[in-house]
């Protein structure tokens, strides 16, 4: 196919409802329209599934030109050869599964060479589930840094509930001791002083005592008598007798708010629970701070080093001279500043002869230090 300019979103939009379009021609329209971003494993996909599953044979020729018109140097899933090694000569590969593409060259006769027919489809073997490691002998560190994560973000979700756990106890304490401030606010700022008197003092058997004062607002002929009590120390109560003179701070707007200008015992209670209502919301921030760091950093090893995911993006494999199955990867994965890094590699993995290889979109475990140095495990 001619290189195309890369389409707008709106012409991906139209060209992924042009794929599930019943006429084959606008179905190619679509092909023609995504090959000029085909380098995107998604895509491959939708060019893999036309390629195997359209009924019309020009159709599943256009998917087939598209996949074959891919980056050369690792190529994505459907094509059925691999770039050759420098030095090597070219043999026949083994592909993630797609059935092989009509048309491309290989090392067996063409009079030998089976044609299968537009209908035929092949089962495609099944995927390898889980992550994928490029040297399995990393199984055990990995399986080893994953399980310390696991349980920092276990730490991390157990910190979120504890805190969560404090917040009925901090609203019952703020709920106890807001009206107090508030009332205590009010009259320190629009507050006036008058002269009153006691009525009588009060006390219990729970060494509770208190006083029963009265207080005149307004003018001397025309005074508005208001009376009240308040809880007061015990030398205080033994030093007042009824009659005996005492200030008072009231609210003009609201007489009923007053209060004696002397200690007041509720008022080291409601210190009391500020304080703890005050630090038991720091401690609880403090968790929420570090229940959301655990569960949000990835975890930290030796060195600066930290374990995160990656994604497959494209995977071949194919048999060198020596005999040996050379797999190359291209990958990419997210550093924790928010940059995507990509990447490729080659890896002889004999094990995996015969065996279906990971599809695009397959977790990897990465080892990351900086941008400039990380590895692929």
């Amino acid at each position: 196919m001619s290189q195309l300019p890369p389409p707008s979103a709106e012409q991906i939009r139209q060209s992924l409802l042009l794929i599930r379009s019943s006429n084959p021609l606008e179905r190619m329209r679509a092909i023609e329209m995504l090959s000029a971003v085909r380098d995107d494993p998604r895509v491959v996909q939708v060019f893999e599934h036309l390629y195997r599953e359209d009924t019309d044979p020009r159709v599943r020729e256009a998917a087939r030109k598209a996949m074959q018109s891919a980056e050369a140097s690792v190529p994505a899933p459907g094509t059925d050869e691999a770039p050759p090694l420098p030095g090597r000569a070219r043999t026949p590969a083994a592909t993630n599964g797609l059935p092989p593409m009509p048309g491309r060259a290989s090392t067996r006769p063409a009079q030998q060479r089976p044609v299968p027919a537009p209908q035929a489809r092949r089962r495609r073997p099944a995927a390898r589930r889980g992550m994928f490691l490029l040297n399995p002998a990393n199984a055990r560190l990995v399986a080893k840094e994953m399980k310390r994560a696991a349980r920092r973000k276990q730490d991390g979700r157990s910190a979120l509930l504890l805190a969560m756990a404090f917040f009925p106890v901090i609203g019952l304490l703020w709920g106890i001791v807001a009206p107090d401030w508030y009332t205590w606010l009010l009259l320190e700022r629009d507050g006036q002083e008058t002269i009153g008197e006691v009525i009588e003092g009060q006390a219990s058997s729970e060494d509770h005592y208190s006083l029963l004062y009265r207080f005149p607002i307004g003018p001397a002929d025309g005074a508005l008598t208001y009376t009240n009590h308040q809880q007061v120390t015990r030398p205080t109560y033994e030093g007042f007798t009824s009659g005996t003179p005492i200030t008072v701070t009231y609210l003009p707007d609201d007489p009923a708010v007053s209060r004696l200008d002397t200690a007041n015992p509720a008022h080291e209670q409601r210190n009391r629970l500020t304080i703890a209502a005050a630090g038991l919301t720091g401690i609880t921030v403090l968790v929420l701070l570090l229940g959301s760091l655990q569960r949000s950093r990835p975890y930290l090893l030796r060195g600066g080093w930290r374990l995160l995911k990656g994604q497959l993006v494209a995977c071949q494999g194919r048999l060198d001279d020596d005999g040996d199955y050379k797999l190359a990867l291209r990958y990419r994965f997210r550093t924790p500043s928010g940059r995507v890094i990509t990447g490729q590699i080659r890896q002889i993995r004999n094990d995996l002869k015969g065996r279906a290889l990971p599809r695009p979109g397959t977790p990897l475990a990465v080892y990351y230090r900086n941008v400039k140095t990380h590895r692929l495990l």
